[in-house]
């Protein structure tokens, strides 16, 4: 579990103090199907602390508790959310605070991160699943992943400071939400198929950019050309790593289809034996007792290789889950710097049809276009190099955290 602090300073550094998030015990959704589908946020001021401000996060977080909520087509899984703020932050006041938050809430939230700070990395959220999304395995999953996706918000030193942010933690019910549950279609996220069969991995790991690397395709629908020989490789990086993740999801998946293929034949094979003991009981007791210690040795090689199989998932799968989910949050940040760029170099093309104009037919109604395309080139230079720049130190940040996890 990685933890950054975070400072009342705007400067960012790593630090094992950040943002804590606690660990609370694996648990399990609630079966019955009650739970209110509202959400109950409250805030509360600290007591006095006798701790340091050094020894104390500034932020604590942590989700717990999930609860089944709603009935039929609409029932869902809540969250109870609890976020401690240990020392005043932009637009956070000091205090805790409490509510039941369900997964598009999260998809909401990010929507208005992704629209309010273009050219940042927005960290991505766990995907969607269609089938057993209400397992204690998903749920747990799931609620790891969220809990990451919120210490992640809380650790940059640009989304901390989001007026969503207030918004998601003090709203006391999930219909003080409603205004963000209209999300774009594009901000949306990909479902998932079984784990260990490389379908989340696969539908995520498509074309980065629909062409050749060094172009994309404009808004009104041109060929853009790529001006930077350095986005153009980090773009062919993206594709070699995507594709290596895919390949390396596939392999994994073969291996841990087959060592579950093996925990179910030792099953069966234990099962067995202890059928042939009870079968040998009036004749041998020997017989029996040896029959009884085979299927209770094949008992405990069922819980081992269970034990590594949940090892390898935790390990290896989950992560690599979360790695190709990165991969397309630095993509989707690219391409917020391509449509920039996509207006630039319209503008561009724009000004110099008006010049060209100007100077077959002077006159003084097209000279007054080609200023106004002027200055419409120049404030798309602008918003492109703004963007740009952004862009530019968020990936030299994720490249150090990338290198530090490492």
């Amino acid at each position: 579990m990685e933890e950054v602090i975070i400072n009342d300073e705007s400067e960012y550094v790593p630090h094992p103090s950040d943002v804590q998030v606690a660990a609370p015990s694996i648990p399990t959704p609630d079966t019955g199907g009650g739970g209110s589908s509202s959400s109950n946020a409250t805030h509360s001021s600290p007591g006095s602390s006798s701790s340091s401000i050094d020894e104390t996060p500034a932020i604590e977080v942590r989700l717990e508790a999930p609860e089944r909520a709603g009935e039929g087509l609409s029932t869902h899984v809540e969250y109870n959310m609890v976020v401690k703020v240990n020392r005043p932050m932009p637009l956070l006041r000091e205090g805790e605070y409490r509510g039941m938050r369900r997964y598009k809430d999260f998809l909401a939230l990010r929507d208005q991160l992704s629209e309010q700070h273009r050219g940042h990395l927005i960290p991505p959220l766990p995907e969607k699943q269609l089938i057993n999304r209400f397992s204690a395995e998903f749920v747990e999953y799931r609620r790891r992943e969220l809990e990451r996706f919120l210490q992640r918000v809380l650790s940059h030193p640009v989304l901390r400071t989001s007026t969503a942010l207030p918004v998601f933690f003090e709203a006391h019910s999930s219909e003080a939400l409603a205004a963000w549950q209209s999300r774009p279609a594009s901000r949306d996220v990909p479902d998932a198929k079984e784990k260990s069969g490389g379908g989340m991995l696969s539908s995520l790991s498509s074309s980065l950019f629909g062409h050749t690397l060094s172009t994309v395709v404009g808004p009104a629908g041109f060929t853009v050309k790529e001006p930077d020989p350095q986005f153009e490789a980090r773009k062919a990086a993206l594709l070699q790593q995507e594709s290596a993740i895919d390949r390396l999801n596939s392999k994994l998946g073969a291996v841990l289809r087959k060592q579950k293929e093996l925990i179910a034949a030792e099953a069966e094979f234990a099962a067995a034996a202890a059928l042939m003991s009870a079968a040998q009981a009036e004749q041998s007791a020997w017989l029996a007792g040896t029959w009884d210690r085979l299927a209770d040795v094949n008992s405990q090689l069922c819980r081992l290789h269970e034990q590594r199989v949940e090892a390898n998932v935790a390990n290896f799968e989950d992560e690599l889950r979360d790695g190709l989910r990165q991969l397309a949050a630095v993509r989707e940040m690219l391409q917020a710097r391509d449509d920039k760029l996509s207006l630039l170099q319209q503008a561009e093309r724009n000004l110099d049809a008006k010049k060209d104009r100007l100077l077959k037919a002077p006159s003084a109604k097209l000279d007054r276009e080609a200023h106004d395309a002027e200055r419409k080139q120049d404030e798309a230079r602008a918003g492109f190099n703004a963007v740009n720049d952004t862009v530019r130190a968020e990936l030299a940040t994720f490249d150090a955290a990338t290198l530090h996890d490492s």
